[in-house]
């Protein structure tokens, strides 16, 4: 179990190579690439406790977030290139003049993705006949999470317990005698950077490019090395890139190192407050209770 401690934040793609640039310089290192497959899993009989009046309920059906490495067979760049490197790639851009008179350019001047697209094999799927599946090979790590602390923070804290599951023969299996069945899955492609204890993400989330949510009845889009893969696109139309700024602080009990990662995440933000804002995360939003009554009322406050 950890403690997370957070901020997060958000910015335009049009912003995106001067944060680059301006993490590089700041951290004094190239970005890492960060590439998830995430699942979201739903218990398959979720409890529904009795509400009746001065009865306390002691028993929470949570979701669970399953992740894995996402491994793209494009071979796309995954932003691990210096913010410069990328620009020289860009001055090699080649211009063609087209027949009415016009011009066109050739390659690729956004070199966090493929010209092409991306593809991820999804696990809402039923592979087809002819290829297969790397869900089984792959290391998957369970997260099970708290809803934040409440009351007026400078940064999110809150309580994560997770497990790796290095291999095992049937992974939905696996997952079934769990109690869990699939809900929704999305992918996302980025970057890492890190600065004494913190992890800074920048990144865009993914979806099936029928929506993402196909549970069971999916029809084969592709093969890929053999392998079922679909076509994916960008969940947020505006093509924004989120910020995620975390600290892990490995004890429940370690107050010091509580305090000193809040102050680096705070000293953090005070330094990049003229290029990105970063708040305390809606802790409403980061509840993963199947049947939670914070959210719930905060809905029908709406």
């Amino acid at each position: 179990m950890v403690q997370q401690l957070s901020l997060v934040s958000s910015i335009p793609k049009s912003q995106y190579k001067v944060l680059m640039l301006c993490l590089e310089s700041y951290t004094g290192m190239n970005p890492h690439p960060l590439r998830q497959h995430t699942v979201i899993l739903k218990p398959k009989y979720p409890f529904t406790p009795e509400l009746a009046a001065g009865k306390v309920n002691q028993i929470e059906s949570y979701r669970i977030r399953m992740t894995r490495v996402w491994d793209n067979p494009n071979g796309f760049s995954s932003n691990s290139k210096s913010s410069s490197e990328q620009q020289q790639q860009q001055n090699q851009v080649k211009t063609e003049p087209l027949s009415d008179g016009s011009s066109t350019t050739t390659g690729n001047t956004d070199n966090s993705e493929p010209k092409q697209g991306l593809k991820g094999e999804p696990i809402l799927d039923t592979f087809p006949p002819g290829t297969e599946s790397t869900r089984n090979s792959s290391i998957w790590t369970l997260q099970l999470s708290d809803i934040p602390a409440g009351g007026k923070r400078t940064v999110s804290i809150q309580n994560i317990y997770e497990t790796t599951i290095y291999e095992t023969d049937d992974i939905m299996g696996y997952v079934d005698e769990l109690g869990y069945i699939p809900d929704i899955e999305f992918w996302n492609n980025g970057v890492r950077f890190y600065y004494n204890d913190i992890v800074i993400e920048v990144f865009r989330l993914y979806v099936h490019s029928r929506g993402g949510q196909q549970p069971g009845n999916g029809i084969g889009d592709g093969n890929t090395n053999g392998v079922h893969q679909v076509p994916l696109r960008l969940l947020d139309g505006s093509e924004t890139y989120q910020v995620k700024c975390f600290v892990n602080v490995s004890k429940l009990n370690d107050l010091e190192n509580v305090a000193r990662g809040a102050k680096q995440l705070e000293n953090l933000k005070n330094d990049l407050s003229g290029l990105l804002s970063l708040d305390v995360p809606d802790r409403i939003s980061l509840d993963s209770r199947v049947n939670s009554r914070i959210v719930a009322g905060n809905i029908n406050k709406k």
